[in-house]
């Protein structure tokens, strides 16, 4: 999203809206994600509504989001007060800190906006409240800030993902493929669309002996320290600790500031919290492997703590926790960088399409009706079942896709209120399309424009963005 785009949409929706919803803290219902979760793989049922109460952006406590995200809203909207008032009474232009600051305070006061409607809707229509004209105020506010904040539907990349998906499918068991189409008839051939996700042989090849060239020597270093404990799901925080030791990250100590590694078990998977430079880890479903601990640290150090570490050494908070935009090109390259290190095909299929493909169907995207929790399960869950290694029987190859698939139902559904859909992870496959074509279109050599996109959180495909980060130049220290 450009400055421009932003402080229209700033302007003319988040603040009058900001004030329009503002009112008590909305009550609140503690999930047991496990026992939903449990009964989704065992059953198949999810009921309408289960992840409601989810946070609707994954880097807050769902039980503090709303009161964590209006203290930001104020914090923000001082800044720009002041950076107003400034402007007005003394008549200057604004600075590259005056410029990065409003971004970063627009952006705040956006998602405060989204997750003030999502509650409030959510709330009203459990209660029965809900009048004709609160509706049209929360559905406005939901469309409109999502259509600024996350990418949208787009029909062409869906059918990119729907095609791939279906000729794995083929390649597997024709039969399935059948059955899919009879079922799901948007899935058939004429709807298809021909395209891949490609690099040249020497492009592909370059990129891969880079990114080895960069973390060989940190995975080494990872092994050796950790040589008389074995990699798993216990030691995980710890062997991340040393990889971001060996890639020269400042740790945190009783001395000096930098990054911590923390783990919860309150808490799912694995990410990072840029803002405060820290990194989560959480319970996992599966125990840590070699490989599956290369490609984390790649993509979540490598890629989201990396651009968070020369953001905050920028010295614009703004940049290290992210501009507007900056989440497309992120995702994207984090799940390239995956594929890329250990030689994959780019056009694999994985959760990149699943995640998409989920969004899209809930949305009703691809057959023109929206869809349910439960419905949107079995149709994910048939995908990934489809894809079956041989040897599988048919009931453990539909529970082991359910679990895979219940996570992509609830990131499409988390927060929101009933019929409306979460965006934000059509960022992962359209981000790797466009990074893709970034690589593709780029005279740089791959150790350039790895530099490059690591510089902090900002989107290499917006103008803006882009001309912020040349104005802002370079980081005393050097960058990470």
């Amino acid at each position: 999203m450009s400055q421009s785009k932003t402080k229209t949409f700033y302007t003319t929706e988040a603040l009058p809206l900001w004030r329009k919803l503002k009112g008590p803290v909305e009550s609140f219902v503690v999930l047991d994600e496990k026992e939903i979760i449990a009964q989704a793989v065992e059953t198949g049922c999810i009921e309408v509504g289960a992840f409601r109460d989810c946070a609707v952006f994954s880097d807050t406590r769902e039980s503090l989001e709303q009161k964590h995200l209006r203290y930001e809203a104020k914090r923000a909207q001082d800044v720009l007060d002041i950076l107003e008032q400034s402007q007005i009474e003394e008549g200057h232009e604004p600075t590259l800190e005056d410029k990065f600051a409003a971004l970063f305070a627009q952006q705040t006061i956006g998602r405060a906006v989204l997750v003030e409607a999502a509650r409030k809707y959510g709330n009203e229509q459990a209660d029965g409240t809900v009048t004709p004209r609160h509706e049209l105020l929360y559905t406005t506010v939901l469309t409109t800030s999502q259509g600024e904040l996350f990418p949208q539907p787009d029909q062409k990349i869906a059918a990119y993902a729907m095609t791939k998906v279906l000729q794995k499918i083929q390649e597997i068991d024709p039969s399935q493929a059948v059955a899919l189409t009879e079922e799901y008839p948007f899935l058939k051939e004429e709807n298809a669309i021909s395209a891949e996700i490609k690099l040249s042989f020497e492009k592909e090849r370059e990129w891969h002996d880079t990114l080895h060239q960069k973390y060989d020597s940190v995975f080494a270093g990872v092994r050796e320290e950790m040589s008389e404990e074995a990699l798993s799901n216990a030691t995980l925080a710890a062997a991340t600790t040393l990889f971001m030791k060996q890639a020269g990250f400042p740790m945190e100590t009783e001395a000096t500031e930098g990054w911590t590694v923390i783990e919860r078990d309150d808490v799912a998977g694995f990410r990072v919290e840029p803002g405060l430079r820290q990194v989560i880890c959480g319970r996992r479903k599966a125990e840590i492997t070699q490989s599956n601990f290369e490609k984390l640290m790649v993509h979540e150090i490598g890629v989201h703590a990396t651009r968070a570490e020369n953001g905050y050494r920028l010295g614009y908070e703004a940049v290290q926790t992210g501009l507007p935009g900056y989440q497309e090109g992120e995702e994207g390259l984090g799940l390239l960088m995956e594929n890329l290190w250990t030689g994959d095909e780019l056009d694999k299929v994985g959760r990149d399409h699943f995640r998409y493909l989920a969004v899209c169907y809930a949305d009703g995207q691809l057959d023109g009706e929206k869809h349910n929790e439960q419905d949107t399960l079995r149709f994910i869950s048939r995908l990934i079942a489809a894809q079956k290694p041989d040897g599988l029987s048919d009931d453990i190859a539909l529970s082991t896709a359910r679990k895979t698939g219940v996570d992509h139902v609830k990131r499409a559904f988390r927060g929101m209120p009933e019929g409306v859909i979460m965006y934000s992870n059509l960022a992962y496959l359209a981000g790797k399309l466009e990074i893709v074509g970034l690589i593709n279109t780029s005279n740089m050599s791959a150790v350039q424009l790895l530099a490059y996109v690591q510089r902090g959180k900002f989107s290499p495909f917006d103008e803006m963005n882009v001309s912020l980060m040349q104005e802002a130049g370079e980081p005393t220290d050097g960058w990470l």
